[in-house]
């Protein structure tokens, strides 16, 4: 996919490493400003890629999670977990897996991995946010994707559109 935008051989594509571990492309490798995040999670991949801002994804597959009620606890804001905790059974982990996915999105945008403390930022359960983080405003929005994945994006500048393009296994790459 880096290939179809910077016009470079994968082979021949060159990446550097961030101080706080987030890759980029090296200098030369296609056109300034470019910027890529990636996500997986079993055989789904997502892959993002935009100019001039920064972006980070995240896909995830909607498992079951034994200690997912403890884990809310820890990674939504007390208006989310009151929330979720108004929710149907029925709809607690679809809940989970888009604040989830919203949150590491954004923060891979910023470049910190895991490291955001995620109880503190409030992204709540739509489709949409807008969060003031790092000093910055990031636009979240919700991914439709297979059955059983939640995803999302997060991007520094307003998200006016999204294209979706899939792509099947290389020829000998499953």
């Amino acid at each position: 996919m880096l290939s179809a935008y910077t016009g470079i051989a994968p082979g021949e594509i060159a990446f550097v490493a961030a101080p706080d571990g987030k890759l980029g492309l090296a200098a030369g490798c296609g056109p300034a400003g470019l910027r890529f995040n990636f996500s997986h999670s079993d055989d789904l991949a997502l892959c993002a890629v935009t100019v001039a801002a920064e972006i980070g994804v995240d896909v995830e597959h909607m498992r079951a999670l034994d200690d997912r009620d403890a884990l809310a606890a820890e990674v939504m804001t007390a208006a989310e977990l009151e929330l979720f905790a108004r929710s149907a059974m029925s709809q607690r982990s679809h809940l989970f897996f888009r604040s989830w996915t919203m949150k590491e999105a954004l923060s891979k945008a910023i470049g910190v991995g895991l490291g955001l403390p995620f109880n503190r930022i409030e992204v709540g359960f739509g489709p949409k946010a807008t969060v003031a983080c790092a000093g910055r405003t990031w636009h979240l929005r919700a991914l439709a994707g297979p059955a059983g994945f939640a995803g999302a994006v997060a991007l520094e500048t307003a998200i006016v559109a999204l294209r979706r393009q899939s792509l099947s296994p290389m020829a000998g790459h499953a």
